[in-house]
């Protein structure tokens, strides 16, 4: 019984192993279709890129079977995506909602003007956008691999989309020139004793969530790029 059991084992090792080799030989065979449709039918730097992520996952072990659900994938983190981004865009018009009604709660409170307000406002948010731009570009340039491992993409090269989110986002945000400190702009307050931390927490919030949007754009446009490369160079039987 004990032999039986042991020789069961060995054929299911020696099933396991063939089926192995069998599929890295389809992997490679499948990438080699890949270039010729990508040699025949268009030689954009999209389709060059999508070809070197698919040979970069085949040398981290995804072969064939793994290879073909690419497209899915793409699919799915794409509608993951998005619901992020909405999420996104409705907190970040929330936090801007609630500077303006903080504000204008904290002008009734104190009878003060308009203007005195604003300057106060306006001084933390010039002080919030260069911490944003200090800080945001490292954060989200060390959250792009986890993101794109909770999108079931984990298995992309991200180094090189580091690079292209980084110039984006260099691109996109100015540097702020301002002299403006915390320091200076608690001088600014209308008054000593009245709590300004929820404003102050909302101003920064606001910013942070600013940068996370471009984040979360750049990726749609990834994405939405990879899906149309995939549709237009190859036909659904490729995949």
């Amino acid at each position: 019984m004990v032999l039986l059991f042991l020789f069961y084992i060995n054929v299911c090792i020696m099933a396991i192993q063939v089926s192995t080799r069998s599929d890295s030989r389809s992997s490679h065979d499948y990438l080699k279709q890949l270039e010729l449709a990508y040699i025949t039918n268009n030689d954009s730097e999209s389709t060059q890129n999508y070809l070197k992520q698919l040979k970069f996952a085949q040398k981290k072990g995804f072969h064939l079977r793994r290879l073909q659900k690419y497209p899915k994938k793409l699919e799915f983190a794409n509608d993951l995506n998005d619901f992020y981004l909405k999420a996104n865009e409705i907190s970040t018009e929330e936090s801007q909602r609630s500077v303006k009604e903080l504000a204008e709660r904290a002008i009734l409170d104190l009878h003060i003007t308009n203007a005195s307000m604003t300057a106060f406002v306006d001084c933390y948010t010039q002080v919030d956008k260069r911490i944003a731009e200090d800080r945001m570009p490292e954060v989200l340039s060390g959250e792009l691999p986890k993101r794109l491992k909770e999108y079931g993409l984990g298995f992309l090269d991200s180094s090189e989309l580091t690079r292209k989110l980084l110039d984006s986002l260099n691109r996109t945000f100015t540097e702020t020139q301002t002299n403006e400190t915390e320091a200076s702009c608690a001088l600014l307050a209308p008054s000593s004793e009245y709590d300004f931390e929820p404003i102050k927490k909302m101003i920064s919030a606001h910013e942070v969530r600013t940068y996370r949007k471009h984040f979360l754009l750049f990726l749609q446009d990834f994405l939405k790029d990879s899906i149309d490369e995939v549709k237009r160079v190859f036909s659904p039987s490729q995949y």
